[in-house]
């Protein structure tokens, strides 16, 4: 099989983490056609969106997950997912994050 580049665009809401969780980073992982997942730490942003590149996966079904982690490396809120073939040329991209407090 071949390899490809994937960009993700991961959407973003600025919120107010949980009473004394402090917000550390983003963790986006793609796990490709091989079922050999990459993942990228990306900083927080307050821009609406942030791109994430991931080179040379296993072309083909991919799936992809965004989720926000604490200093103690915990998750905030609900991972997003999406998944992809990159054999059909369409990607149904994860729509967002947002977080609440409960």
């Amino acid at each position: 099989m071949s390899t490809v580049n994937i960009k993700l665009t991961i959407a973003l809401a600025q919120t107010h983490p949980p009473t004394g969780v402090v917000f550390d980073h983003i963790d986006v992982t793609l796990t490709d056609a091989s079922g050999s997942p990459q993942t990228q730490a990306i900083p927080g942003s307050t821009a609406p969106s942030v791109d994430v590149v991931f080179a040379n996966v296993q072309d083909g079904k991919m799936t992809a997950m965004a989720v926000a982690k604490d200093t103690q490396g915990n998750d905030i809120g609900t991972p997003v997912t999406g998944t992809f073939d990159s054999s059909t040329g369409e990607f149904p991209a994860p729509t967002g994050i947002s977080f609440a407090v409960v």
